[in-house]
Parts: C-alpha cells; structure tokens; sequence
C-alpha cells in the first residue's frame, strides 16, 4: 500500500522496524546486504555485481538498486526482497501479471528478470534469525526518470495528471485479457472487502486500547460502518462489469517522472483480480484528494476531469477493457466512495492494529483522519462529485 507519508520521510535514517513478524532485524546488518550481493553472482546472469544500495519509500518488502557491469556497460536492477509470511502463489499472481503487461507491449512497467534455472525469484534462509523461513528474492529491470511525489504528496501539474490517466489506461489495455489459472492474489475483490469490513473493524474495537489513534477510531466507527454497509448495499446492484487484473495501488507516487511526463509504473504488491472501475476510483482518491491543511480529506474537483478525460481518451484505443461504460459511470460514485473505505481498512485493520508495535500512533492517526474526513466530505458532495464525475467521462 501507500508509501510513508509527510509525518516521517523514508530515507534510511527512518527505515521502517522490523520484528519477526515482519522482516527479521539481520536485513540492515551488512549480513544481510552480503547475502543480496550472493543471490545476485549465483542466482543470475546480469553481469558483474559492482554496487548496491537500498531503496526507501514502501512499507512492505525491501528494494535495492543494483549496479552490474558487463564489458564496458553498466547495468541497473532493482533486487526486490519479500516481507516474510508473503505467500508464494501471491508473489507468482503477481509475477505472471507483469510478464503479461509486458508481453502486450507494456513497456513502462519494468520486466521481471528470470534466474539462470528460469525461476521467477531466488529462496534463502533468514540469516542468523533462528527460523527455518526463507527470504524471496527477485530481480527486475529498472525504471529509470524522477521520483516526484508519494500518496500524500499529490499535486501534481495539469499535464502529469493527463499523462497519469493516460498510464492507467495503457495498464489496463495490456492487462486486460490476463488469465491467473490457479495462481490467486492475496489480495480479495473490492466487493468482499466490503462484505468482510464490518467484522474486520469490530475485532479492531476489541483490540482497541487509549492511544489518541483508538480513540478517534472508536468516536468514528459507527459512521464508518454505516457508510460501509450503504455502499455495499449499491454496489452489489451492479453485474457484468468488467473484471481484469488490476495495479490495486496506482498512486502518484508509484510513477516515475521525466519532463513533465509519466515514463514507469511499479509496485504491484496490491494487484489482483478486480473490478476495472475500482481501480480507477481509487486512483481518483490517490491523485485527487486534497492532504493540504486548509482543504484536508476533500477531491480538487477541477484535477479530477483531467485524469478522467485522459482515462477515458487512452482506453478508447483498445475494445479490451474499453472505455468506461455508462454502468459503470452510474456506479462511479459509490466506487470512489468504497475505494475511500479501503484505505480506511488499510490504515486499521490491515497495518495498525495487526502490527501495532510498529505504527506510530500519530503517523496512522493522520492517515486515518484524511480518509474519515474524505468519506464524510464525499457524502456531503455526492451531487456535486456526480456532475463533475458524468461531465468528465461523458462530456457530450
């Protein structure tokens, strides 16, 4: 999910803890950086190791840039190192969806790079970690151009904001016939999110203790769940929409800059098989709410025809998923609003309150409170964001 926020910035200095639930503490020792140089000379054919440094930003796994050297080239990488307890088939669900993207001319997303026995990431043990868990190991090509924003820094110039609906667009045209077999995502649909959210917030009030994040949880749970219950109640009216593998975090700070342009998309932790429109709808919140303190947990109605004019103008080249439909524009709006509450789970159920050792209070605090206040503004708005939202995508 979203990377860190204004309250603390990821460099390495504020690398995030780590716990045997997470990622074993060895992984900042030079142990560690010794045993990503050796999957690297054993496990590959990428040239000679020269340079490794690594990458902060994400809150899941741990990414490092490598340097190698074949002849007189230099060669970059990024050596991505999986959060241990990530299931196996979710990485492969995530693999095989990027070779599918790039297969179909996706070319701005970085291609997996298979080992020399054709496996699509290499296993060692946790060094010196007293468990018998294994670390993930996999390499991909690097996107190069201009880390610009994150998820909460987000305004970004008009002709990004074309070029980023553009991107979703070219993403989910070369996704779109993308077929898993048997490898599943860990990550469920959007509509089962929903289903399962009440419980899964309940259990968070009964693990509720007296930080100032429990007790603003707890003021605005009822508003939050019966908010959660209506917009599942409108979104299970709507069938036959199209369903397609999706990015599932397609956020500004997810892209690469170059010019004023959007030159790579990475980060597929959250992809899954999903809902087209959920994966615009959330892309809206990602890249148009507003986290600036006067007008905070609100949409810039005017950026907002900008990435959808682009969406729809880029998804017009392909009949696979196509354009959004009008079915879908009628449920658009209970979909950002369902996209909203998905952020809400994030900052609660799936990272506060499962890891709470390692979320500080006031860092989560904030996250949760931007995403309540967009879900009350978004209620409050609903005609407003309609017109602005059937304008965008239908302006004749």
């Amino acid at each position: 999910m979203p990377g860190g926020g204004p309250l603390i910035q990821r460099k390495k200095s504020d690398a995030p803890a780590s716990s045997p639930s997470t990622f074993p503490s060895q992984l900042f020792c030079r142990l560690m950086i010794k045993q990503a140089v050796r999957v690297i000379e054993d496990c590959y054919d990428i040239g000679k190791f020269k340079e490794i440094a690594q990458l902060y930003g994400g809150y899941t796994n741990f990414s490092f840039k490598l340097t190698t050297q074949t002849g007189n080239r230099f060669h970059k990488y990024l050596l991505r190192i999986y959060r241990q307890g990530t299931p196996v088939e979710h990485i492969c669900f995530e693999h095989s969806l990027i070779e599918h993207i790039v297969a179909n001319g996706g070319h701005m997303v970085a291609a997996l790079v298979r080992t020399r026995e054709g496996a699509n990431f290499a296993r060692r043990p946790v060094p010196n970690a007293g468990t018998s868990e294994d670390l993930l190991y996999s390499v991909f090509e690097f996107i190069g151009g201009e880390d610009k924003y994150s998820w909460t820094s987000n305004r970004l110039s008009d002709e990004e904001y074309t070029y980023s609906g553009r991107m979703l667009a070219d993403l989910h045209n070369c996704a779109a016939d993308f077929d898993p077999g048997p490898l599943e995502s860990l990550h469920q649909p959007i509509l089962k999110r929903l289903s399962a959210l009440p419980a899964n917030l309940d259990r968070c009030a009964e693990r509720a203790q007296k930080s100032c994040f429990d007790q603003y949880f707890l003021k605005n749970l009822p508003d939050i769940l019966a908010i959660s219950q209506r917009t599942h109640d409108q979104l299970t009216q709507a069938t036959d929409l199209p369903i397609i593998g999706i990015h599932g975090d397609f956020h500004p700070g997810n892209q690469k800059y170059n010019l004023n342009r959007v030159i790579g998309v990475f980060d597929f932790d959250r992809a899954c098989l999903d809902l087209r429109l959920f994966d615009v709808a959330l892309a809206v919140i990602y890249f148009c709410s507003c986290w600036e303190a006067n007008t905070d947990g609100s949409l810039w109605l005017r950026k907002t025809p900008l990435f959808l004019r682009a969406y729809q103008k880029g998804a017009c080249r392909s009949d696979n998923p196509g354009p959004l439909t009008t079915e879908e524009c009628d449920f658009f709006f209970p979909m950002v609003t369902a996209a909203n509450l998905s952020l809400i789970k994030w900052a609660t159920d799936e990272t506060y309150y499962l890891e709470r050792e390692n979320c500080p209070d006031k860092e989560y605090l904030y996250y949760l409170k931007h995403h309540v206040r967009l879900m009350r503004w978004l209620e409050k708005n609903r005609s407003k964001v309609e017109r602005v939202l059937q304008k965008a995508l239908f302006p004749c």
